[in-house]
């Protein structure tokens, strides 16, 4: 997917939230701090082109008073709110921006200002808390032994592919009960590696050759082909799995000064994915 690409698809995810909020939306915005419930529980939708997560709303807080309610946040996960939405806690308060969807008790965020004052909900909080749910430092996957961090809330660990050794770490960002999903990907992964592999290769040539060759330095008359391409980043750093896809870094030949190259792939659709620059 190139650059323009992104562009236009950007531009129609906008324009179909606008359309939605039109339709759906009262006109009026207003501030609430809404205790938002589990992620993990979220339902997404696909009502405009950018999905739609529904969040419990256990309760909120609007003019200083605090109403508790069986409410449902919907954060559009476009870029500008999913960066923030991705970031956020369990049973936690947050201060946004919202409409009220016409005829229903549901809000739909239209930004995410930051924390609010969650001790105002403690009783609400303790009402709506799960059991705590105990996860296994370590788990062994094939062989292949994982560790768990508590802090990026992923398990760890390298895999043998193709006599590469390649670290691999499995994202619980939506909770534990995901982790038989993520690990079906790993398996395919594993199972398929070498036509996986090569199909990255080669989308990532095909999407960014343009780009490489418009990184070659002043005087370098030598343009870059699609196979050199894939020779010179056959390098790979780590994967990344969750329960929907899988993010491959890999080197990048020295081709954008040093730099990394990503592949967002996704396990139902092998033609949507994503390439990109980082590091």
């Amino acid at each position: 997917m190139n650059k323009i690409t992104r562009i236009k698809e950007s531009m129609m995810v906008r324009k179909s939230l606008k359309k939605y909020i039109k339709d759906k939306c009262e006109k009026a915005c207003f501030e609430i701090t809404g205790l938002i419930g589990y992620r993990e529980d979220a339902v997404e939708t696909n009502e405009v082109l950018c999905s739609l997560s529904y969040v419990d709303c256990f309760a909120y807080s609007k003019d200083g008073e605090v109403i508790e309610t069986s409410s449902k946040l919907l954060f559009p996960l476009d870029s500008k709110i999913y960066d923030k939405y991705r970031d956020m806690k369990d049973l936690y308060a947050y201060e946004l921006i919202v409409r009220k969807i016409k005829d229903e008790n549901n809000y739909l965020v239209v930004k995410i200002k930051g924390e609010g004052e969650t001790n105002k909900f403690e009783k609400i909080i303790e009402k709506n808390k799960k059991p705590e749910v105990v996860i296994e430092e370590t788990i062994i996957v094939d062989g292949d032994t994982f560790t768990y961090d508590k802090v990026f809330k992923e398990y760890t660990g390298t895999v043998v592919l193709e006599n590469r050794s390649i670290k691999v770490d499995i994202v619980l960002e939506r909770g534990i009960k995901y982790l038989d999903k993520s690990l079906e990907t790993l398996k395919m992964i594993k199972d398929d590696f070498d036509n996986i592999y090569n199909k990255v290769l080669s989308k990532c040539a095909k999407d960014m050759i343009k780009l490489a060759n418009s990184w070659r330095e002043d005087g370098d008359t030598h343009e870059i082909t699609e196979e050199e391409f894939c020779n010179r980043i056959d390098k790979i750093y780590s994967i990344c799995i969750n329960e929907d896809g899988y993010i491959f870094s890999l080197s990048d030949g020295n081709i954008f000064a040093g730099h990394c190259i990503t592949y967002m792939g996704n396990i139902n659709d092998e033609n949507h994915f994503y390439t990109n620059i980082e590091g």
